[in-house]
C-alpha cells in the first residue's frame, strides 16, 4: 500500500503539472525554441542527450557532436527558465518572465558547463560501448531472438541500462542548478540522493506523462501509414515520412509533454525538498539525505 501511495503521489503531481500549464500558458514559451531546434521530435537536453546519441550511435563527425551539444545547451536553458518560473509560482503564487530570465542568466554559465560535461561523458561512453559492440559481434557474443527476428548485442543492452540510470541520477540537475546556489558537484549529489528517495514518484509521474503523450499521438499512429515505431526503430526523420499536419501535431504533443515534464520535476523538487526544509515536515516519511 505504501508503494502504491508513492506512485499515486507521482501520478497526481504529473496530472497537476498539466493543469498548471493550462492555467499559466506562458510557461510553454520557454521550450518553444528548443522544440523548433529539434523538429525531428524531442528535446535533447542533458536529461535525454544520452538518448539522442544512443539512437544514432557515437557520431564520427565532430561537427555533429558540437551540433548535438549546442541543442542540449539551448534545451537546458529553456528547461531552467521553465523550472525557475514554476518554482517562483509555487513559492509566491506570482512570477514574471523578466525575473525568470534574469535568474537564469545569472546561473547560465554553470548550467552550460553542466551541459558540456554531460555531452562529453556520454560521447566518450558511447565510443567505448561502440567498441564493445564490435568486439561482441566479432567474438560471437550475440543472441538471436527468433520471435523478433533480430540480433541482440550485450553492448546495446548495457547502453540502454546506463542511459536509464543516467537519466535517473541527473533527474533534478537542471532544477537544482537553476534554483539553488549549488556547485555542480553539490547539485549532482543532491539530485542523486533525491532521485533515490523519490524513485517511485518519478516512475508514477513519468508513466503518466508518457501515457498522455502516447494517447495524444495514437490517432496519428493509427491513421497514417508509417507508425511512430517505424521512426523510433529506423531513425527516419518525421519530416521525410509524414505530412506537415502530422508533423506539427507530433511536435505540439512533444512540446506540451516536455513542458509538463519540466513542471513535474520542479513540483516534485519543491514538494519533497524545499518544503521539508522550510517547514520541517515529512522528515520521518522522507528522511533528509
Amino acid at each position: 500500500m505504501i508503494i502504491l501511495q508513492h506512485i499515486q503521489n507521482g501520478l497526481t503531481l504529473a496530472a497537476n503539472s498539466f493543469l498548471l500549464l493550462w492555467h499559466h500558458k506562458k510557461l510553454l514559451i520557454y521550450l518553444l525554441v528548443p522544440v523548433l531546434l529539434n523538429l525531428s521530435f524531442g528535446i535533447y537536453s542533458a536529461y535525454d542527450f544520452v538518448y539522442a546519441l544512443i539512437a544514432r550511435g557515437a557520431p564520427s563527425d565532430f561537427f555533429l557532436v558540437i551540433k548535438a551539444m549546442s541543442k542540449a545547451i539551448v534545451a537546458d536553458l529553456g528547461i531552467a527558465c521553465l523550472s525557475v518560473h514554476t518554482y517562483t509560482l509555487l513559492e509566491h503564487q506570482t512570477s514574471s518572465i523578466r525575473a525568470t530570465l534574469h535568474t537564469v542568466a545569472y546561473r547560465a554559465p554553470i548550467i552550460m558547463t553542466w551541459s558540456f560535461i554531460t555531452g562529453t561523458i556520454i560521447y566518450i561512453s558511447l565510443i567505448g560501448l561502440h567498441m564493445m559492440q564490435i568486439f561482441c559481434e566479432n567474438a560471437g557474443f550475440v543472441m538471436h531472438i527468433k520471435s523478433l527476428d533480430m540480433m541482440l548485442n550485450p553492448a546495446i543492452v548495457l547502453q540502454m541500462l546506463l542511459g536509464i540510470i543516467w537519466i535517473v541520477v541527473v533527474f533534478f540537475m537542471i532544477q537544482i542548478l537553476a534554483i539553488e546556489e549549488f556547485s555542480i558537484v553539490e547539485s549532482f549529489q543532491t539530485s542523486w540522493a533525491l532521485s533515490r528517495a523519490l524513485i517511485l514518484e518519478i516512475i508514477g509521474g513519468e508513466f503518466w506523462i508518457g501515457l498522455i503523450w502516447f494517447l495524444s499521438i495514437l490517432p496519428f499512429m493509427i491513421i497514417f501509414e508509417k507508425p511512430m515505431a517505424y521512426h523510433l526503430f529506423t531513425n527516419k526523420p518525421i519530416l521525410d515520412q509524414w505530412s506537415w499536419t502530422t508533423t506539427c501535431a507530433l511536435i505540439i504533443a512533444g512540446w506540451v509533454c516536455a513542458s509538463a515534464q519540466a513542471v513535474f520535476r520542479t513540483k516534485l523538487y519543491h514538494r519533497y525538498y524545499t518544503e521539508p526544509l522550510q517547514q520541517e515536515i515529512d522528515v520521518m516519511f522522507y528522511p533528509r539525505f
